[in-house]
């Protein structure tokens, strides 16, 4: 349910638990892709604090 709502708090929740399996990959090119993705995701979540950390 919070994952779907539209609260700054949920967004800022599921990025940061998006980023949470970078730390499960064995191969770099895999945490790369991971990593990039999330990114990308960060930089338009229109969240300050989140936008900060990701850069």
């Amino acid at each position: 349910m919070l994952k779907t709502s539209d609260l700054k708090v949920a967004r800022a929740w599921a990025i940061k638990e998006m980023f949470r399996g970078f730390w499960d990959y064995r191969y770099a090119g895999w945490a790369k892709r991971h990593f990039d993705r999330w990114y990308a995701r960060a930089i338009r979540s229109r969240l300050t604090p989140i936008k900060k950390k990701a850069k």
